[in-house]
């Protein structure tokens, strides 16, 4: 039985490293740079962006500055981000020593990728529960897509790959479950990293919305497509395949729309089928049941809102929409 994560910059973050938009921002905007360009970039860009999603909505806004003529100083803005970006990643990744921590990250994903769903209330493990009979407890394959530019999950997957990750079944044997395929869907730091958003409907100058060219260096799904990588191919492959799929880290943002697409159609075609969305709310209360309420209800219906799921068939999916509020899913705790 195949189970995806897709996983976001909430896990770097769950590793203390400081992930966030506004962390980098800081950086990026102390740096000196003598273009009025790139001036103007970082002053347009700075104004209360809490998500990575929420940058990449509002380069889609800033492209109502330019034209066709001038696009190609928008996108001299963003290379500039992205090079002073990837300096600053790879700094982060390299504050985890895995020869050191190796003993503290193998039963964190040993635990977190065979029992998931142990985060989640009794309905949903339930549930959960009927998949895997229906399936008849077949060994798992766990298959991962990222949409960090980091290599941190890919070298504690390293470390879980020389170990067994088997889980009791029901009827007292133990199935040897084993770690698939890991894509990074816009790239990594090393290669074909994107920035951009998801589709036209998100450039809001209308001209370069329509400018093929500029579609080209700016669409997600288009540069994928004009670098020929099959990333996108490959991840859909990946998500039809699955029974489980679980989004850990992940602000269901806007410019990653194409996916959360995938994931409503993927949902709608068998019963079988179970999404497990872990989420983190600074606000949430465990004790009060009305806001756990709220807040599932919250992302469960922001999912379907991106997913472009009708009314009709909300009430048909939602019992195997399943939402982990703020669990500890992948956290180390560092020693």
């Amino acid at each position: 039985m195949n189970i995806l994560f897709m996983i976001g910059n909430g896990f770097d973050l769950n590793f203390g490293l400081k992930t966030r938009f506004s962390d980098f921002f800081t950086r990026y905007t102390s740096i000196l740079n003598k273009c009025p360009n790139i001036k103007k970039f970082k002053e347009v860009i700075d104004d209360d962006i809490s998500t990575w999603a929420d940058f990449e909505m509002r380069l889609g806004r800033y492209t109502q500055d330019f034209t066709p003529v001038t696009k190609e100083i928008f996108l001299s803005c963003i290379d500039d981000f992205e090079k002073e970006f990837i300096k600053y990643l790879k700094e982060e990744e390299l504050k985890i020593d895995y020869g050191k921590h190796g003993a503290e990250i193998l039963p964190v994903f040993q635990n977190s990728l065979v029992d998931y769903f142990s985060r989640l209330e009794d309905g949903s493990k339930n549930a959960i529960g009927k998949s895997y009979a229906k399936a008849g407890y077949p060994p798992c394959m766990y298959n991962f897509i990222s949409f960090n530019y980091t290599n941190i999950l890919d070298s504690c997957l390293d470390i879980v790959r020389k170990t067994m990750l088997s889980r009791k079944l029901p009827n007292g044997r133990s199935n040897a479950n084993s770690v698939g395929r890991i894509l990074h869907i816009h790239g990594t730091l090393d290669k074909h990293m994107l920035i951009g958003v998801d589709n036209a409907s998100q450039i809001e100058n209308t001209a370069l919305a329509s400018d093929k060219e500029f579609a080209k260096l700016f669409l997600k799904p288009s540069m994928n497509d004009n670098l020929r990588n099959g990333i996108h191919e490959d991840g859909a492959g990946l998500v039809n395949a699955s029974t489980i799929i679980c989004v850990f880290g992940m602000s269901l943002g806007e410019t990653d729309k194409h996916w959360w697409q995938k994931l409503g159609e993927w949902l709608g075609v068998a019963e079988i089928r179970q999404l497990v969305i872990f989420h983190y709310e600074k606000d949430y209360i465990p004790a009060s049941a009305r806001e756990s309420i709220r807040f599932a209800d919250d992302i469960s219906n922001l999912f379907f809102d991106r997913a472009d799921i009708s009314d009709a068939d909300r009430a048909d999916l939602r019992p195997r929409i399943h939402v982990g509020l703020n669990t500890n899913l992948f956290k180390v705790d560092w020693a």
